[in-house]
């Protein structure tokens, strides 16, 4: 198992998951992470490399992940994936996929959301900005 899999619907992906203090995130990164800012007003974000972490009031609030990340939903592989191959075995899982725009898709009932880029799976994220 890489460091960076894990099954999304559990709120996690390695050792990173959801509700987790900024100061334990930051410790498990250890020193591999940076600190940014997506605009000047937006909050801090922890990157360390295929992952991204949000935060509200100092917990893991929101968590993004890209290749060479292996996230899954429910035994579904997510990432570097036709679009439609994971929406037919989604469905086949019972979920749906949920079209928000041309590249933004929800997973049903879930806070899993995908970012396609030409019909391919390039990014997956999970819990709440």
């Amino acid at each position: 198992m890489s460091a960076w899999e894990g099954d999304v619907s559990s709120g996690r992906i390695g050792e990173i998951e959801l509700g987790m203090s900024r100061s334990r995130v930051r410790e498990t990164f250890g020193d591999s992470f940076r600190t940014f800012r997506r605009t000047p007003e937006s909050q801090e974000v922890d990157r360390s490399g295929p992952v991204m972490v949000s935060y509200r009031d100092a917990v893991c609030a929101f968590v993004e992940v890209v290749s060479p990340a292996h996230p899954s939903f429910h035994g579904v592989e997510l990432l570097g994936r036709p679009l439609t191959i994971v929406r037919t075995e989604l469905q086949h899982a019972g979920y749906d996929v949920v079209d928000v725009d041309a590249s933004t898709h929800l997973i049903s009932g879930s806070d899993v959301g995908l970012y396609v880029e030409g019909g391919i799976v390039k990014g997956v994220s999970f819990g709440r900005e």
